[in-house]
């Protein structure tokens, strides 16, 4: 009787405290590094809206609970885009954090060439015209 007690005392505590709660804090923006590709003087003009299009569908799926996001545009020019949030709790940091370095990447540090990424402490987002993940 005495171990079916102690049995079901951690039980009858773990349901009388209930679930952990979700932790939800500000994402981690802090920049770590980034690197641009090339940029030629024949970058085509919608070069920069096809880095969004692909970088956008990459931002929106990833999510803290798996290794990360491929996305592909199979139309020349062909481009691919990677996002992860390795060490974010929710996915509302994750996006968060994602969208963040999209912007700052495509409007600012790597505007209108070929590739590009970005780590941030909260994430990672890379584009290239060269094959890099499977999606």
């Amino acid at each position: 009787m005495a171990s079916f007690l102690t049995l079901l005392f951690p039980l009858l505590a773990i349901i009388a405290v209930g679930p952990k709660p979700v932790v939800k804090a500000a994402p981690d923006l802090t920049y770590i590094s980034a690197i641009c590709g090339h940029e030629t003087d024949d970058n085509p003009p919608e070069l920069s809206d096809r880095a969004f299009e692909v970088t956008g569908w990459a931002v929106n799926l990833a999510s803290p609970d798996d290794f990360g996001y491929c996305s592909v545009i199979k139309d020349e020019p062909v481009m691919y885009a990677y996002a992860a949030c390795p060490n974010v709790v929710s996915k509302e940091d994750c996006t968060a954090c994602l969208k963040f370095a999209q912007n700052w990447l495509l409007n600012t540090l790597c505007k209108d060439v070929y590739g590009g990424q970005i780590t941030l402490a909260g994430c990672f987002l890379r584009y290239e015209t060269h094959k890099f993940c499977d999606a």
